[in-house]
């Protein structure tokens, strides 16, 4: 099982350097190759290198980054397929998210157990809402897969506060975005917190969200459209 899983990242990785490397040079090739061999090789654990817009201008695909308080420190990921509004990002290490525009509704690979979320389609997180027109409030539906295969679903109530501008670095530079937080509360008693950074146009650049199971918080950057 573990040597069909490598041979299965390896395959990834493979077609992830074919991927941001088709109709480009040599040297192109070799950036990409540097890049995921550096950030996206789990054996790598030198996360703390610097990521510049320099290093990513030659992959002509959007890029996000993907941080976690738990095991994945971080990895660089890119989309694989976009249909119907949802996108399939994948790692060379294999691992795999998908989003509904901002929103996480799959995860694999990160011990998170996500397997779906859903929410009003007209919802800020799927579509760009200036941050005046957010609701006040709305509701989301997650489900999740424990160890004995049973699927475990949450009902969630989420409040939005009001915007306040914060100035954040993504890459080398230093955005002025307006930051919404989002109080979340599920059976009754438990409550959590997420936030959102966007431009005044709704564009959310960055997030930071709770997932119920194993009490993860992914952080997702968008370096590259």
């Amino acid at each position: 099982m573990g040597k069909t899983l490598e041979i299965i990242k390896k395959k990834i990785f493979f077609v992830l350097l074919l991927i941001i490397s088709s109709c480009s040079s040599n040297k192109d090739f070799s950036r990409a190759k540097y890049i995921f061999e550096n950030y996206l090789n789990p054996k790598n654990k030198d996360v703390e290198k610097e990521i510049t817009s320099e290093m990513l201008k030659d992959i002509n695909y959007p890029i996000i980054m993907v941080q976690t308080n738990k095991i994945v420190q971080r990895a660089l990921m890119l989309p694989m397929t976009t249909r119907d509004g949802f996108q399939n990002f994948t790692s060379g290490s294999g691992k795999s998210l998908t989003t509904q525009g901002s929103l996480i509704t799959k995860t694999n690979g990160f011990n998170a157990y996500l397997i779906s979320a859903k929410v009003n389609e007209t919802s800020p997180l799927t579509t760009n809402l200036e941050p005046e027109n957010w609701p006040k409030e709305e509701y989301f539906e997650y489900s999740f897969i424990s160890s004995d295969f049973k699927i475990k679903s949450y009902s969630v109530e989420c409040k939005y506060l009001s915007s306040t501008d914060e100035t954040i670095k993504i890459l080398e530079n230093n955005i002025k975005l307006k930051k919404i937080i989002q109080n979340c509360s599920y059976n009754k008693n438990n409550e959590y917190e997420n936030i959102f950074w966007l431009r005044e146009n709704g564009e959310i650049l960055k997030s930071q969200q709770y997932l119920i199971e194993n009490d993860m918080i992914f952080e997702i950057t968008r370096l590259k459209d």
